[in-house]
Order: structure tokens, then sequence, then C-alpha cells
């Protein structure tokens, strides 16, 4: 394996990986790892230290859409590793110690907001629900002012979280936008992500909506509702705090 080029913060409770606004956030060491982590707003006894090597991020290492931010060292070691695999990247200055790196994925890596061709696979859910954690933070004002129908709740709606977050609307409600879009086998599909209107509701699931984009239903792009699949959150979670248990390259931070 090749030299790692620095560590990221893997949050057991939460289930996601540190990020420094909208990039994932890779550290010199697991000591200044630990100084970022100081106004993160969890204990750093939350935390889990990762190991992360070019071949982590050429997989799109914490669902960033090969956003990432990284202090001085780190940056020069994948550097490094960029000229000798060959990878792609540009880089903007954050500030004076940290560097935001956006790497070119390769074109069967999954990225967030962009269409993937490969994307009909387990990984897909999972990262979709990571992204929208780290989207929430950027949606929050819309989320804070968003009000329910109290009929919607007590009929169990499942709401989108396009129709909450975006002033265009969810496409399945006759608005614009979707949360995500794929192709696959020469098709494009939307999808949108669904859940429980209830506060009370104990429910830990998501309902994932595939629609079919058919162009040629009319002058205006027609949408088939393909089929919904849904998505158990806590299994998830625990089937990957399974897998992060016995991975060989993490420490506790």
């Amino acid at each position: 394996m090749r030299e790692s080029i620095g560590y990221s913060a893997y949050n057991i409770f939460e289930d996601v990986y540190e990020y420094n606004e909208n990039e994932c956030f890779i550290a010199d060491s697991i000591e200044s790892l630990r100084d970022f982590l100081k106004g993160a707003g969890f204990s750093v006894e939350d935390f889990r230290a990762m190991k992360v090597h070019i071949s982590d991020i050429l997989d799109d290492f914490g669902a960033s859409g090969g956003n990432y931010c990284m202090e001085p060292e780190a940056l020069k070691r994948f550097e490094q590793e960029a000229r000798i695999t060959g990878t792609t990247y540009s880089q903007e200055e954050y500030d004076e110690d940290l560097v935001n790196v956006e790497v070119d994925l390769p074109a069967n890596v999954y990225q967030p907001g962009k269409i993937s061709l490969n994307s009909q696979n387990a990984e897909l859910s999972s990262k979709i629900i990571q992204t929208e954690i780290h989207s929430l933070k950027s949606d929050q004002k819309h989320l804070d002012e968003y009000r329910f129908d109290v009929r919607d709740v007590l009929g169990g709606l499942m709401v989108s979280y396009t129709s909450v977050v975006s002033d265009k609307g969810s496409i399945t409600q006759g608005g614009e936008e979707a949360s995500f879009r794929m192709l696959h086998k020469g098709h494009e599909y939307l999808i949108e992500d669904l859940y429980c209107s209830n506060p009370d509701c104990n429910c830990k699931e998501v309902h994932l909506q595939f629609l079919k984009v058919v162009p040629e239903l009319s002058e205006k792009p027609g949408i088939i509702d393909c089929f919904m699949a849904e998505m158990n959150l806590v299994h998830a979670a625990a089937e990957r705090s399974i897998r992060n248990a016995v991975a060989p390259d993490e420490e506790n931070v």
C-alpha cells in the first residue's frame, strides 16, 4: 500500500466524516486532527482517526464528490501521490494553513450532484444518505422555516427532501428539482429521497423514489415513476460501523 496522505475524522455516532464547510477534512497528523476537532461541536472521543490514501480519495473517500480540505503536509503528500498516479486536480487556498482540493474522480465513481455512469449498486444509497447529512448545513434556513400541515403529519405523509429545501419544488409534486440524477444504460433517472413527516414516529427509514426521464413523451421531457426503494438507516449504519471497526488503518483520535 502506498504512503498515507493524512488523517480524516470519522464520527462514530453520526456515521459521517468531518468536513470543513463543504470539503472532507484531511489533517497532517492525529495531533493536528485533534486540534481541528475542538471546534467541531462534538467531543473528540466521539471520533476515530482514519488514514487516507490516494486510492481512498479516488474512490470518493467521505462521499465528498472529490472535494477535500487539506493541511500543508497532507497537501504535499497528496501532490506527490497525484504525480505518481497521474491524478488530476485543482486547488484553491482556503486560508493560510488550509487548501481546498477538487480531485477529478474516475468516471465510474459516484459523485454527488453529478451524473454517474455506474451507480446502480448498494453503495449508491449509502453515499446519498451521507451526502444529505452534510447538505443539511447549507439547507438549514429552509428546514427551520418549513411548516407541515398537521393533516399530512397525522396521515403519515412521506415528504421529499427537495420539496422542503428547494425554492423550485420537487419534481414529484409538479416542481422542477430532484435530489439526484444518474445515467444507467443510456437512460437518465431522477431520484427523490422521502422521509416520514411525523416527529413522534420512531421509524428509521428513507424511501428512494426512482423516476425515468422519457424525452419522447412530449416536447417537454416527461417522467415515469419506476419504483420505490426502502433503506433502513439503523441497519446501514450498523453494517458500516462493523466494517470500520475491523479496518486496519483506523485509530482512536
